[in-house]
């Protein structure tokens, strides 16, 4: 009803709010139901063909100044590719450039499972990530980068490591004080590392780990 309201009205940041809620509402059933060991697959997909909507929705009201980084979309880059779906938007050349540098580096993490490594734009995102984030979080980006980078044969070492990182973050302010779809504090329990299991598939290897994509 919301994007409704928004639609009818012209209101663009209605839009994107409702587009920004919708998805990680989404993503977050998908979550649960991964860590209770059940197929993620519906609500990924809704996920997916909800954000093509509520993108054409924004573009719509908004024209040529709607913004990819108003919707969330870099979240989007993972489901998608964990469902070997194409993205249902065209990519914006400087998306990412005023996000937050978590939003900023999962942009460029992003892309790469689809096209290539931004690296001029990681740099950015980590030296911006260094100034105003938590230790834990510079880590668990860090990390990413070397996942990016690894072979098979690293595999074992770096799945422990995916899960030491991801469960520190029940008690990690930076992590705690995002969304919740990153398993910060309580939602730390009833989450995975979508990130990681998106990485890693794209790196041919699936894994055994709560955080293995098997669907």
């Amino acid at each position: 009803m919301g994007m409704a309201v928004a639609k009818e009205s012209g209101n663009y940041q209605l839009a994107a709010l409702n587009c920004r809620q919708a998805l990680k509402t989404r993503i977050m059933q998908g979550l649960i139901s991964w860590r209770s060991g059940n197929n993620p697959t519906p609500p990924f997909e809704q996920a997916v063909s909800r954000f093509a909507e509520d993108w054409q929705t924004l573009t719509a009201i908004g024209g040529e100044s709607a913004a990819l980084s108003d919707a969330g979309y870099e979240q989007v880059y993972f489901i998608a590719y964990l469902l070997d779906q194409p993205l249902p938007f065209s990519a914006q050349s400087d998306a990412a450039e005023r996000m937050q540098c978590d939003r900023m580096l999962d942009a460029v993490l992003g892309q790469w499972l689809f096209e290539d490594w931004n690296a001029s734009l990681w740099e950015a995102g980590m030296v911006q990530m260094h100034k105003e984030s938590s230790e834990l979080a510079v880590s668990a980006y860090a990390f990413y980068r070397q996942v990016s980078q690894a072979s098979n044969q690293d595999f074992t070492k770096l799945e422990v490591m995916a899960d030491e990182l991801f469960r520190r973050r029940k008690k990690d302010s930076f992590f705690a004080g995002g969304v919740q779809t990153s398993g910060g504090g309580p939602d730390n329990d009833f989450t995975v590392d979508y990130r990681f299991a998106a990485l890693s598939k794209r790196i041919g290897h699936a894994g055994n780990s709560i955080h293995a994509w098997r669907w």
